[in-house]
């Protein structure tokens, strides 16, 4: 959801999304192999910092590269982030540093699911876009 939805303009009505956006994106679990040291992004813990969540989570995607370079993410050890969804303040989001977690401190827990070729994995994707008056077009 993070990632097909997370540009959409928050708006009232209808908001179509191209199926397009799907196009190489899978559904997989991943477990880590390894304790990985995380950066509590919270409200309240940001807010201890000084720092406002606007310039720091709620960006565009195409920021995404220059976050991870901050101060804030050059932590000794820090291997990820975590913080609640920009969509969905139930939900948590995590960003795993590609240069700071190696694919064996990872493990896959059964198959990966490409959301179109199956039609089960894109209904839960489907569901969720509807809670958000967001529908998957052609």
């Amino acid at each position: 959801m993070e990632t097909i939805f997370h540009d959409l303009p928050f708006k009232t009505g209808f908001k179509p999304v191209s199926k397009r956006k799907m196009v190489r994106k899978a559904h997989t679990i991943v477990l880590p192999a390894i304790d990985l040291r995380l950066i509590d992004l919270s409200t309240i813990a940001l807010h201890k910092l000084g720092i406002d969540r606007a310039h720091l989570i709620d960006t565009t995607k195409a920021q995404y590269p220059e976050m991870g370079r901050g101060p804030l993410f050059s932590v000794s050890g820090c291997t990820r982030t975590g913080w609640t969804s920009r969509r969905h303040d139930h939900a948590q989001a995590v960003m795993l540093f590609g240069t700071r977690v190696k694919t064996s401190d990872l493990t896959i827990a059964g198959p990966s699911t490409v959301l179109l070729e199956d039609s089960n994995a894109i209904l839960p994707v489907a569901s969720r876009g509807r809670q958000f008056t967001i529908e998957l077009s052609v």
